[in-house]
């Protein structure tokens, strides 16, 4: 519980900070304006934020969705390419390079294009989460992308232990060109297992987003751009897979 009222203490000393001028570009500059000033250097993806506790912001009027974690298929190496050189189409940027966009529930199959649609689909005999890639027009249907319950179960717990949800304010002043944050509600969460986890994707209340491009810039210029199978939920929706922490 010590990290806990630590986190608690930053978060009152932040609001006494106000408005606070951004860090960083794009859309996740409010958690890295936020990881700036609790004093964040190094970026682990496999491990928590700060302490033991993950960090998650949300901006009002956003998209209602927060991306919890981001794993990558364990079922087979390489399947993100396979993916995108089976199922993916040629950007409109560049007709040399393929791209693959879907948010895919595991409560029904959703259209990606013409041709193919996709589920998420818990297998409790095979202890594994399938992708489910259904041609439109045969019927067939391809799970070759799957990720295993035991690295489920390993990455949840390790990241998601203890999270903390951060509802942010934005303003940008004219003058300056800046954007600038204020941090003013923290909700502290304790993630209850994989179960629920795995309740919450079969109930449509998990998603995966999958974004796989292209570096459009040089010295990178054309290679593979993973931005990640992430898994996101609706902050309405935190209860299915999160216990509420009150520290009083």
């Amino acid at each position: 519980m010590n990290n806990l009222k630590r986190l608690s203490n930053e978060f009152y000393r932040i609001q006494c900070m106000n408005w606070i001028k951004n860090v960083g570009k794009g859309y996740s500059s409010a958690g890295k304006t936020l990881e700036n000033i609790l004093g964040k250097t190094d970026d682990y993806e496999s491990l928590p934020d700060f302490d033991g506790i993950e960090l998650k912001t949300k901006l009002d009027g956003s998209e209602p969705y927060v991306g919890l974690i981001s794993i990558v298929p364990d079922s087979e190496p390489l399947l993100i390419n396979w993916l995108l050189n089976n199922y993916g189409w040629y950007s409109r940027k560049d007709n040399n390079y393929k791209v693959f966009y879907a948010q895919i529930y595991g409560d029904v199959f959703t259209d990606v294009g013409y041709y193919y649609s996709y589920k998420l689909r818990v297998n409790y005999k095979l202890r594994k989460l399938e992708l489910l890639i259904k041609n439109n027009f045969t019927g067939d249907i391809n799970s070759r992308i799957s990720w295993s319950f035991e690295q489920l179960s390993l990455r949840l717990n390790k990241k998601l232990s203890l999270l903390a949800l951060f509802k942010v304010k934005k303003f940008y002043m004219q003058q300056n060109k800046t954007y600038y944050f204020k941090y003013y509600k923290m909700t502290l969460f304790r993630f209850k297992n994989l179960t629920s986890f795995l309740k919450a994707i079969e109930n449509g209340y998990i998603r995966m987003n999958i974004k796989i491009n292209f570096y459009n810039k040089e010295p990178y210029y054309g290679k593979l751009h993973n931005k990640g199978t992430t898994f996101e939920i609706m902050e309405d929706n935190f209860k299915e897979i999160f216990d509420v922490i009150n520290l009083e």
